[in-house]
């Protein structure tokens, strides 16, 4: 619904202005031309930020990089547990 009118706005009410007025269609064609230029410009500029957001999404943070490192630490911690507990097995 918000599209439709967001369309109306920028599209039809410029183009019924025109004929309105009685002018013929070349003016209507340099605007939708003008209009189609202006939102190519618009895209490409979001489609920018999309892939700014994107690459900066995909980086991992600080965060990640700790929590790799605690995990590694604790798989670690895991594994001398299991040998320690084994040789005290052993041991008695």
């Amino acid at each position: 619904m918000i599209l439709a009118v967001v369309l109306m706005a920028f599209f039809v009410a410029p183009i019924m202005a025109i004929a309105g007025s009685e002018t013929d269609c070349s003016q209507a064609v340099t605007l939708i031309k003008a209009q189609k230029k202006q939102m190519s410009r618009d895209l490409r500029q979001i489609k920018r930020e999309l892939a700014q957001i994107k690459n900066a999404i995909e980086e991992p943070g600080p965060s990640e990089i700790l929590g790799g490192i605690g995990y590694i630490i604790g798989m670690f911690g895991i594994s001398y547990y299991w040998l320690a507990r084994n040789r005290s097995k052993e041991n008695k």
